[in-house]
């Protein structure tokens, strides 16, 4: 499976700073994103507080006063992944996809109203300590793992922490999951499409559990990227049903 800093195919970016005084932000230079999936991978070496944001370097648009109004709630196509305190070695994901309004009002409730669309960002960055961004956008075509005509297994044995895998791709059949959880606290599972069009929730559960094939919305033909959030040891199954 792929291992990080990225040995994907795509357009990657890396941003560093050591830091200024309280209030200050450290702000990069303009990137594109474009329709697709992003991957970052983020560190901060010090004790203090720690924010992340890319924020769109083009204003918001009018959708996002729309939506606001029809779900009741701020909608931003902000994402601020890191919003901590101390020292930290993550992984996060987010897609980057074209209809912002139509996905931002389906699904406000579940994602908290953060949403990335095609167009120029920069990172803006409160810290008084060293950081690292590095971040991808991988290129379709790279599927390490095929689900057809197998079984797709993943273990994690070590401590608590954030599990990016992939890129798999789904063949022709539905996909259901197996799942061991030994840890107490939330596991969290999701699924990202490569190409940006489709986001789903794997599984979530608190506390230990052990759940037999549960079906999921993983999408036939299409090369996923898989996001795991956990706090002990677990192993997580893919299965085609015929």
């Amino acid at each position: 499976m792929i291992e990080y800093p990225f040995n994907l195919q795509g357009r990657q970016e890396s941003f560093s700073g050591s830091g200024h005084k309280e209030s200050e932000i450290t702000k990069s230079k303009e990137f594109s994103l474009t329709q697709g999936v992003i991957i970052a991978e983020i560190e901060h070496h010090g004790d203090g507080d720690f924010k992340l944001e890319f924020v769109p370097a083009e204003g918001f648009g009018k959708g996002v006063a729309i939506a606001a109004k029809v779900v009741g709630k701020t909608i931003t196509n902000i994402w601020a992944p890191v919003d901590s305190k101390g020292k930290l070695n993550t992984h996060a994901i987010s897609q980057v996809k074209k209809d912002f309004l139509t996905r931002a009002i389906a699904q406000a409730k579940e994602y908290k109203g953060n949403f990335l669309v095609p167009g120029k960002y920069r990172i803006e960055v409160t810290s008084q300590d060293r950081w690292i961004c590095r971040f991808i956008q991988p290129d379709l075509g790279q599927s390490s793992v095929t689900l057809k005509d197998q079984e797709c297994d993943f273990i994690e044995d070590g401590d608590a922490g954030v599990h990016i895998l992939g890129p798999l791709k789904a063949g022709s059949k539905p996909v259901h999951v197996r799942i061991g959880y030994s840890g107490r606290g939330k596991f969290y599972a999701a699924a990202y499409s490569v190409d940006g069009t489709h986001q789903c929730l794997v599984y979530k559960e608190e506390g230990q559990f052990q759940i037999e094939p549960h079906p999921t919305k993983i999408k036939p033909g299409k090369e996923y990227i898989l996001y795991i959030s956990a706090d002990g040891a677990w192993n997580l199954q893919l299965i085609e049903v015929y």
